[in-house]
């Protein structure tokens, strides 16, 4: 057998969006994340955090509603760690997002979809 592939890190996540300006608008301005240059030829942004880059890719096509509506962890999703938790919860609300715990601001919620729902 031979060794393993030994990974070293992650370098990017790539997630899909159906409304760029919106996703733009919750990445850059709400979760203060710092956009990337790129030079690709197809809709899309890039945002930086540490080591990793978000890169929000378009597409023109519906995205499925959620798969587990109940249990929000279940479906596909990005985790981020925050300094203080009780004020990225108000910054969240205060701007129109959720929380993921059932507390969203605005209709459609622009962070979590729910069935019939685009992601952001």
């Amino acid at each position: 057998m031979s060794k393993p592939m030994q990974l070293t890190q992650c370098l990017h996540v790539a997630l899909l969006v159906s409304d760029l300006v919106q996703a733009e608008h919750f990445y850059g301005e709400v979760l203060g994340l710092p956009k990337v240059d790129r030079s690709l030829n197809f809709p899309g942004c890039w945002y930086q955090l540490g080591d990793i880059q978000i890169h929000l890719i378009t597409t023109e096509h519906p995205l499925p509603p959620l798969a587990n509506s109940d249990k929000w962890g279940r479906n596909p999703h990005i985790a981020f760690a925050v300094a203080d938790l009780e004020a990225a919860k108000a910054v969240l609300l205060h701007t129109g997002g959720c929380t993921g715990a059932n507390e969203c601001v605005g209709s459609p919620c622009p962070v979590y979809p729910g069935p019939g729902r685009q992601y952001p």
